[in-house]
């Protein structure tokens, strides 16, 4: 059984994506950290990553 997704503030950064900085309908996943050890978001409508700075 999967476990139920987590509620954050962290929303997609891509100006391209039709959810940009938008709370409703966002679909994001924590995907990591990158090199500099911040936290990486998978966007699942524009299969972008962005990160939290």
């Amino acid at each position: 059984m999967s476990r139920a997704r987590s509620s954050g503030t962290m929303t997609c950064q891509n100006s391209a994506c039709r959810f940009f900085q938008l709370e409703e309908g966002k679909d994001l996943i924590k995907n990591g950290r990158n090199c500099a050890g911040n936290q990486q978001y998978f966007c699942k409508h524009c299969q972008t990553l962005s990160t939290a700075a």
